[in-house]
Formats: C-alpha cells, sequence, structure tokens
C-alpha cells in the first residue's frame, strides 16, 4: 500500500447505514471521533469559536471590493478540524469566520457557487461520505443538499459551468472513475461520463471551456496520466502525461496555463511545479514551491497564485506561499491561523463588509445591502 497522506491506507467496510466505517481495528482507535455537527467545538488559542457575533459588538466595520480567500475544515494534528479561515487581502491577516452549527470533514471536495461553499463527501476521522453540505457566507450558516450516488472521500471536486463536479474518489473499499455533477437549480446529483482511469487524491480544474483531472492513487500506484473532458461530446481524453506521478497534488489555470503543483510521488513530497504547453502537448518544468507539500490548497487570488497548507512528510503545517509573476518567484506570506492538510479552499469576488468582532480573531462578512439572500 502506497500512502499519500496520513490515511490513505485506512482499510474500510460499508456498514448498514450507508456509508463507510473503517476495519474493526482502526474503529477501536476512535480517532478524532466527534458527531458529524459537533455543538461543542475545538478550543482555539483559549477561546472558543463564537457561534454569533451581535452586530452591536462590532468592533471594527470596513467595506471591501477585494476578493477574500476561504479555506475549509481539513485535518489538523490527529483529527479533522471545524475551522473555516479567511484571508483578506486589504488586512493581509488570516480570520476565523463564526458559524452557527459545525461540519467535521477532511479529504473532501470544497467548490463556491454564488455566497455558497459546497463541500463533498470526505472523511470525518472514522467515516467517509457521500454528504453535501453548503456554507451561506453571510448568513454563517450550515445547509444540507442532496447526497451523492456513492461515498467519495480523497475526492477531485470542481466548478464548472454553474454546477458541481465530483471526479473519482474512496469509499473505503475501492477507487473510482465514476463521475457525477451536482446542478443547484434541481439539488440533484446525476452521473456523467466515467474517466478513463480510476482516481483518488487526484485534482482538476476547468481550463479553456474544458475539464482537466491529473494524477492521483488507483490502489495500486500513484499515478502521471491526465484526462481532459469535453463537455459537449460528453467524453474523457487521455492527454500527455506529466513529467512524473504526483498525488496530492493541485491542478490549477493560471494565466492561460496549465500547472500541477507538488504532491507525493510514492516515496517523497515534492516542491515540482510543472507547466502544459498546449502547442506542443507536453508538460514542461517551472518554478518550484519553497516548500514541499501534498494535500494542500492552492487557488488564484486577485490574479496571483497561492499555495495553502498541506502536509509535508512530517507533520500537517500552515505556511502558505504566493507567487510573484513579476519577479518569477515564491514569496511567503502570512501564515494560517491553524495548520492543516486535506482541506479546501475557494475565493469569493464580490463587495461586501467586513465586521471585525470583538471577539479577537473573528470576522463577519455581510452584503453591502446588509439583506440576507436565501441559502
Amino acid at each position: 500500500m502506497i500512502f499519500t497522506g496520513a490515511l490513505h491506507g485506512l482499510v474500510c467496510r460499508v456498514d448498514n447505514m450507508g456509508f463507510q466505517m473503517l476495519s474493526p481495528i482502526f474503529s477501536k482507535l476512535r480517532i478524532g471521533y466527534r458527531a458529524l455537527l459537533s455543538p461543542t467545538p475545538e478550543k482555539l488559542n483559549q477561546h472558543r469559536v463564537k457561534g454569533t457575533v451581535p452586530t452591536d459588538q462590532d468592533k471594527e466595520l470596513i467595506q471591501t471590493p477585494s476578493s477574500v480567500l476561504f479555506v475549509v475544515l481539513g485535518w489538523s494534528g490527529n483529527s479533522p478540524t471545524v475551522t473555516i479561515e479567511a484571508y483578506l487581502p486589504v488586512t493581509k491577516k488570516w480570520f476565523y469566520i463564526p458559524q452557527n452549527i459545525f461540519v467535521k470533514r477532511a479529504y473532501h471536495g470544497v467548490v463556491i457557487l454564488g455566497i455558497l461553499i459546497y463541500v463533498i463527501g470526505g472523511f470525518d476521522g472514522r467515516h467517509c461520505y457521500n454528504t453535501t453540505y453548503c456554507f451561506n457566507i453571510h448568513k454563517r450558516r450550515w445547509y444540507r443538499r442532496a447526497s451523492m450516488k456513492v461515498a467519495r472521500c480523497y475526492v477531485t471536486a470542481l466548478g464548472f459551468r454553474g454546477m458541481v463536479y465530483a471526479l473519482g474518489g474512496y469509499d473505503g473499499d475501492e477507487r473510482f472513475n465514476s463521475c457525477e455533477r451536482f446542478d443547484p437549480r434541481t439539488r440533484e446529483w446525476k452521473y456523467f461520463s466515467s474517466m478513463n482511469t480510476r482516481r483518488s487524491d487526484a485534482s482538476g480544474t476547468s481550463h479553456n471551456g474544458k475539464v482537466y483531472v491529473c494524477g492521483g492513487f488507483d490502489g495500486v500506484q500513484v499515478l502521471k496520466s491526465v484526462e481532459m473532458y469535453d463537455p459537449e461530446q460528453d467524453q474523457w481524453t487521455l492527454i500527455s502525461d506529466m513529467l512524473g506521478p504526483r498525488s496530492g497534488q493541485v491542478l490549477v489555470s493560471h494565466r492561460g496555463s496549465l500547472l500541477v503543483i507538488g504532491g507525493f510521488n510514492g516515496e517523497m513530497r515534492l516542491r515540482a511545479v510543472e507547466r502544459f504547453d498546449e502547442e506542443k502537448n507536453v508538460w514542461v518544468q517551472h518554478i518550484p514551491l519553497l516548500d514541499a507539500r501534498s494535500n494542500f490548497a492552492a487557488v488564484v487570488l486577485e490574479d496571483q497564485l497561492h499555495v495553502i497548507g498541506g502536509y509535508n512528510g512530517e507533520t500537517t503545517f500552515e505556511e502558505v506561499e504566493r507567487f510573484d509573476d513579476n519577479l518569477k518567484k515564491w514569496e511567503k506570506i502570512k501564515s494560517l491561523n491553524k495548520h492543516r492538510s486535506a482541506h479546501g479552499a475557494c475565493v469569493f469576488k464580490d463587495s461586501m463588509t467586513v465586521s471585525m468582532c470583538s471577539v479577537p480573531g473573528y470576522i463577519i462578512l455581510r452584503p453591502l445591502n446588509m439583506q440576507q439572500p436565501s441559502p
């Protein structure tokens, strides 16, 4: 068994409640197990997460038209975390987001559509899930949505043409090549064309009207293959392989190019970055990261590529890097408040007000018209 993260080798079975349970050996460990929705979340910096913060206790109120980066859940220490952090470029700081209830997940998918952050599938330290939750960033409230057809942790998730895509993954017994997509209008998951290869812990993105997925683990080996999905043909096509195998990596579309970043090659965590040369149909070396990492998150925030957290082969960590396209180099920026891996990240692009709460280290985001839209 090849380990691509702290939990990749766990063996699971299906119980009669429709989700995946660890084998008796691992279930006795009860790694970080709490209820799915925890009314008493973990302690953070010697105080607890606040469910709500009254508006008359706002410490400071600012308006920002800039984007906001969200980092959602993940694995921290020896258990999943329930926390959501937000990075405001205008302040160059990370803040926690108050929540009314708490969803605990790692190795899940994260996609933002409008003001809703979707959390798809994942693992809570004991079970693999097919669930879908969404977090309303204005109301700071979680909502349940229809479940996927199968449980998927190590799932590849992305937003494409207004829908949520879930590709491959692992249910505790097998890896999948099957794919589903969720339509927010009908609130239903439906299968579509399967990938050519079974993949868990892979990565995908949309680029020039197509969907790309690369790498991952098929149950035997770490993969270097890459596939492209044509939505008009409903068909996956294998394209040129990456230069080397990777799982727990991130594939992003940035400034007209596809980049694959970091990951695990079956032996070590990687700093290496590759760029896809579409004209020559080959992958070429790009400028490497400062820190080797797998099972991290990466997003484009205000036209700059950001790489967040992850696992360095020894521990989860909180380091964040940003790529300076002018200087052609990676640089460190403010670290996360909480070290984490197997998390998700997304960027919200809209004008809003930001309340710096009386509880240190927290913010509340509100729409500028102060109206609370429906979930």
